[in-house]
């Protein structure tokens, strides 16, 4: 019986770590029509970008953590000329 229960227990651990997975890539990566693209002028910061692009009552810093996250910004350093994705309005 122990034996049983530990294959039943171990086997819906793995069920719930593959759909928390599935879950948050799906929720980590935004389809293609959900995003736009925007050239860096310069002097821009990702913070005038994220401000540009926020929706009404959205967070600045979230839309900044989803711009660097979208364009694997480390740093959030941004060059004139750069083309960024951006959520799209």
């Amino acid at each position: 019986r122990r034996v049983v229960a530990t294959l039943a227990l171990v086997a819906a651990a793995a069920v719930a770590v593959g759909l928390g997975s599935a879950a948050g890539s799906a929720v980590a990566a935004p389809a293609a029509e959900d995003v736009a693209t925007v050239t860096v002028a310069a002097g821009d910061t990702l913070w005038a970008v994220a401000s540009e692009v926020a929706r009404p009552g959205e967070d600045v810093r979230d839309v900044v953590a989803t711009i660097a996250a979208l364009n694997d910004l480390g740093e959030h350093q941004l060059r004139a000329g750069q083309q960024l994705l951006v959520p799209a309005r």
